[in-house]
C-alpha cells in the first residue's frame, strides 16, 4: 500500500504545489554538468550513412521515452570529430526541442555508444546513472511536458531554447533517495511497458487473425469439404469447383468521380459536399471536413458518378482500398474516388470484404507503375480478376464474415482500452512518486523466484 510522506511543504510553484519537507527545488540547469545539443553541418546529409560506427541519433530515434534504432543512421570518425562538441556518453538524457515530438525524452544505454546527434536533440549529463534515471522520469511527468508545450510554441515553428530547458525546476531529493525513485519506477515502469508491449503483439495477432479470416472466406468458401480446382491464376491458387472467374464489370458497373477540383463555395442551402479519400474513415463517411461545392458543379459529376443509398465507394488515388457502402440518402459529389453502383444480384457486404482480401491488393500491387502517389484507373478496376459466385453464397460468406470481423474487433477495441489505461496509470505513477505524492523509501524489489 503507497503511503504519502509525514510533512510537506509549499514548493513557491504553483502548478507543482506541496513537496515533501526535506527535498530541495533546483532549476535543471543548476545541477547537470552539460546541457547542450548537436550542430548540423552543411555537409551533413552526404556524411549519413546506413551502416557505421557511429550511431546519428535524431528525434526519429525517440519513441515511446526510449530509443530506437530505426531509422537507423550513421556517421564516419571524420564527421565525429568535427561534431565533437556533440558526441554523446553512455546515461545522457536525450530531449527532443524542436519539431513535432517537441518533449520526447530518452537514456542513451550503452547499446547506442558511441553516438552523436543533431541540433534537433538536446542531451542532459549528470553525475551518475540514477540521477539520469530520477531526471528523465521527471522529465516525462504531464506537468513538465506540458510546460515544455508551452515554452515551445511561442514561435511559429514549435522550438524549445536551451535557456527555456535550463530553467525548468526539479525536485531533488535526497541522493540515496533519487537511487530508491529511479529503482522503483525503472521496476514498475518496466512491468507496465512488459504488460503493454504484450498487447500491442495481442492487436497484431488479431489484425493478422482478421485479415486471415477474410482471405480464407473470399477464395476458399465456408465448406471445407468442397472440391477444389486450379484457378489457373498463379497468385490465386485453388478455388471451390463450382466457382467461376472473371473480370469485374462483369459483377458491377464502376465508375468514377470527377479528376478535376471544382471550386469550393460557403456553406448553405443549395450547395453540395465533395467527398474525397479523407472523407472515407473507419467505413464510413465523414461528412464533418468537407468541401462544398456549387449546384451547377454538383449536376455535372453526378451526370458521371450519381452516388446512390447501397452503393460503394472507394478511394483511387493515394491510399487505395477502404470501400464504403453509402448508407445515407444524402447527396454528394466525388473526386478522386471510384463508384461502384449496387445490383440487386450482388451483396454489397461482400463486395466490400472482397476489396479488403489479398485477392484485390494483389492485383492493385501488380498494376502500380511505380508513380509518387497509388493509382488506380477505371480500366484497372474494371478488369480486376474476382470469383464469380451465387448470390446466396455471397451472402452466406459476408454473413459468417461479419460475424468474425466483429468479434475480432471487439477484441481490438478492448486491448486498446486496456492500453491506453495502462499508459494512464504509467503516467500517473510517475508524476505521484516524482513530485513526492508518494513515498517509495522502503519499496522492496521483489525477490526472483527459482
Amino acid at each position: 500500500m503507497m503511503k504519502p510522506y509525514p510533512r510537506y511543504k509549499d514548493s513557491g510553484i504553483e502548478w507543482l504545489g506541496e513537496i515533501p519537507e526535506h527535498w530541495d527545488l533546483l532549476r535543471l540547469k543548476h545541477f547537470t554538468s552539460i546541457i547542450s545539443k548537436g550542430t548540423t553541418p552543411s555537409t551533413i546529409d552526404k556524411a549519413i550513412m546506413d551502416e557505421g560506427e557511429i550511431k546519428f541519433i535524431k528525434a526519429e530515434n525517440i519513441k515511446d521515452n526510449a530509443l530506437s534504432d530505426f531509422p537507423r543512421n550513421f556517421i564516419d570518425s571524420e564527421t565525429d570529430q568535427l561534431l565533437q562538441r556533440s558526441r554523446l556518453f553512455e546515461n545522457d538524457i536525450l530531449f527532443v526541442i524542436a519539431g513535432a515530438t517537441i518533449g520526447k525524452v530518452a537514456v542513451l544505454t550503452n547499446e547506442f555508444v558511441p553516438a552523436n546527434t543533431n541540433q534537433a536533440v538536446c542531451f542532459i549529463r549528470l553525475e551518475d546513472k540514477e540521477e539520469s534515471i530520477f531526471t528523465w522520469f521527471w522529465l516525462q511527468s504531464p506537468k513538465v511536458q506540458e510546460l515544455i508545450w508551452i515554452d515551445a510554441v511561442q514561435a511559429a515553428q514549435p522550438n524549445l531554447s536551451m535557456e527555456d530547458l535550463g530553467n525548468i525546476y526539479c525536485p531533488s531529493p535526497l541522493s540515496n533517495e533519487k537511487n530508491e525513485i529511479a529503482n522503483f519506477l525503472d521496476h514498475k515502469t518496466h512491468l507496465i511497458d512488459t504488460l503493454i508491449q504484450k498487447k500491442k503483439r495481442l492487436i497484431d495477432l488479431l489484425k493478422e487473425e482478421r485479415t486471415a479470416v477474410i482471405n480464407e472466406a473470399v477464395i476458399k468458401g465456408l465448406d471445407p469439404d468442397v472440391p477444389m480446382k486450379d484457378s489457373g491464376i498463379e497468385w490465386l491458387g485453388e478455388i471451390p469447383e463450382h466457382w467461376e472467374i472473371c473480370a469485374f464489370k462483369y459483377i458491377l458497373v464502376v465508375k468514377d468521380g470527377t479528376h478535376d477540383t471544382p471550386k469550393p463555395v460557403p456553406f448553405s442551402d443549395n450547395v453540395y459536399p465533395l467527398i474525397t479519400s479523407k472523407n472515407l474513415k473507419n467505413g464510413f463517411i465523414d461528412f464533418k471536413e468537407t468541401t462544398f461545392i456549387s449546384e451547377e458543379e454538383h449536376k455535372k459529376i453526378i451526370l458521371r458518378s450519381n452516388v446512390s443509398y447501397g452503393d460503394i465507394i472507394m478511394p483511387m488515388i493515394g491510399t487505395i482500398g477502404n470501400p464504403v457502402i453509402v448508407n445515407t440518402k444524402r447527396e454528394f459529389s466525388i473526386k478522386n474516388v471510384a463508384l461502384f453502383k449496387s445490383n440487386p444480384n450482388v451483396s454489397m457486404n461482400y463486395i466490400t470484404y472482397l476489396f479488403n482480401s489479398i485477392i484485390i491488393s494483389t492485383q492493385f500491387d501488380l498494376n502500380q507503375s511505380g508513380g509518387v502517389q497509388n493509382f488506380v484507373s477505371l480500366t484497372i478496376l474494371n478488369n480486376l480478376i474476382v470469383p464469380k459466385i451465387k448470390l446466396h453464397e455471397q451472402q452466406e460468406i459476408a454473413d459468417y464474415l461479419d460475424r468474425e470481423t466483429n468479434r475480432i474487433d471487439t477484441l481490438l477495441t478492448k486491448t486498446t482500452k486496456e492500453i491506453e489505461l495502462l499508459q494512464e496509470y504509467r503516467t500517473a505513477l510517475i508524476s505521484e512518486v516524482v513530485t513526492g505524492k508518494i513515498d517509495v523509501r522502503d519499496w522492496k524489489k521483489p525477490e526472483i523466484a527459482c
